[in-house]
């Protein structure tokens, strides 16, 4: 094969390049003991949850909003909150 560069002709030898590098492997301490779930969600309730996430001294993603909010209203833990505003007694 005169006159073809050393790409093209590892190219002809394999017939088809692979695109990319490929999903990488799944490190051990990636494994976890919970169970993904998919869930649909009404936009009314996606409002009153990113409006509660606004409220939130850390601003939690969707997902660990979810989990807070299941597990305070399981009585596991309590939902973070931000600190409540005292009002006078009077």
């Amino acid at each position: 094969m005169l006159g073809q560069s050393p790409a093209t002709k590892s190219l002809s030898k394999n017939k088809a390049a692979k695109r990319g590098r490929g999903r990488p492997p799944k490190r051990p301490e990636e494994k976890s003991d919970a169970a993904q779930i998919n869930a649909a969600f009404s936009q009314e309730l996606l409002r009153a949850m990113d409006a509660w996430i606004a409220e939130q001294p850390d601003r939690p993603v969707r997902p660990e909003a979810i989990r807070r909010l299941i597990s305070a209203a399981l009585g596991l833990t309590r939902a973070k909150r931000s600190a409540p505003t005292k009002e006078p007694h009077f």
